[in-house]
C-alpha cells in the first residue's frame, strides 16, 4: 500500500506545520487527552526463563503491563504465559499476539487454555484474511479479540465493524498511512463502541513521538502502547534516547513533534 512511504511524509509535514504555527502537534490533532501514555513491554518467543528475565526488566521501568508473541506451540505458550504470570504478579496487563498462526479451532483451544492466567487482549489470533474465523473466535472466549496487521485504512476499519469480528482495534500510524488517518479510524472505532490499542512495527525516536501525539489526542485507548523502543541501543535525537518513567512515556512538550534531530 505504501502506507510506511507515506506515513514518513506526512508526519514530517505535521512537524512543519506545528512548528510555522508553533503548537505541538497534539493541538493540530485536536488537543491533548494525556499528556503520558503508558507503555508495554515487547516479550518475544524464547524460553520460560529467558522470557522471564526480559519481564523483570520490564517490571524494572515500571511497566504496566507485556505483549506476548505466541503461536509457535501451544504447550510452549502456555508455559510461558504462566511463567509471564507468576513473575510479574496479578495486577500487570498480558496481551498475547499469535501474528495469525492459528486456525480458528486451534486459537479458541489455545486461548481457552490461557484464559486462566487473565489475557487483556488476544491480538490477531488466526490469518489475516479469515473474518469469519476472527468472529467465530470472538464468539467463543471470553478475552477480547483484535485484528493487527492487516488494519491499514478507513475501509478496512468498517468492514471489522460492520462483521463484528473484533472487540478492539490495533493501530499504527505508520500502517495507516500517518496521523490523519490514525486519528480517523481511531474516531470510527470510538463511535461503534470499540476500543483501541497502539502497535508498533519497529520504532525511532521520530515514530515514536509522533505515535505518542496521536494516542495523547485519542481517548479510547485503554491498553500501554507497545513498542519496540526497548531494543535501540541508541537513537538520532538531540539529548538521547525518549525517557520511560513509571510506566510511561511523555508526550514531546516543543513545537511540531517535539523532537530534533
Amino acid at each position: 500500500s505504501g502506507s510506511f512511504a507515506v506515513s514518513a511524509v506526512e508526519m514530517a509535514l505535521w512537524d512543519i506545520k506545528g512548528k510555522a504555527l508553533n503548537v505541538p502537534v497534539y493541538e493540530l490533532l485536536g488537543g491533548e487527552v494525556r499528556d503520558r501514555i503508558p507503555v508495554s513491554g515487547y516479550v518475544f518467543i524464547d524460553t520460560p526463563e529467558e522470557n522471564v528475565k526480559l519481564a523483570q526488566y520490564y517490571m524494572s521501568l515500571g511497566l504496566p503491563g507485556l505483549k506476548v508473541k505466541v503461536g509457535r506451540d501451544p504447550q510452549s505458550d502456555i508455559d510461558r504465559v504462566a511463567a509471564l504470570r507468576e513473575a510479574i504478579g496479578p495486577d500487570k496487563i498480558i496481551r498475547i499476539d499469535a501474528d495469525g498462526a492459528w486456525s480458528a479451532k486451534k486459537a479458541i483451544q489455545v486461548i481457552k487454555s490461557l484464559m486462566p492466567y487473565d489475557l487483556a487482549l488476544a491480538e490477531q489470533p488466526v490469518p489475516v484474511h479469515d473474518h469469519e474465523g476472527l468472529g467465530l473466535v470472538r464468539r467463543s472466549v471470553d478475552v477480547p479479540v483484535a485484528p493487527d496487521g492487516p488494519l491499514r485504512t478507513l475501509e478496512d476499519a468498517v468492514r471489522y465493524i460492520r462483521m463484528q469480528t473484533c472487540d478492539t482495534l490495533v493501530l499504527r500510524p505508520e500502517q495507516t498511512g500517518g496521523l490523519q488517518n490514525f486519528r480517523h479510524v481511531a474516531a470510527i472505532a470510538g463511535a461503534a463502541g470499540l476500543s483501541c490499542a497502539s502497535g508498533s512495527a519497529g520504532t525511532s525516536g521520530v515514530l515514536m513521538a509522533a505515535r505518542l501525539h496521536a494516542v495523547a489526542s485519542c481517548s479510547n485507548f485503554p491498553y500501554p502502547s507497545d513498542s519496540h523502543y526497548y531494543f535501540l541501543a541508541d537513537d538520532v535525537l538531540k539529548g538521547g534516547m525518549l525517557k520511560v518513567e513509571d510506566g510511561t512515556m511523555s508526550v514531546p512538550k516543543g513545537i511540531g513533534l517535539g523532537v530534533e534531530l
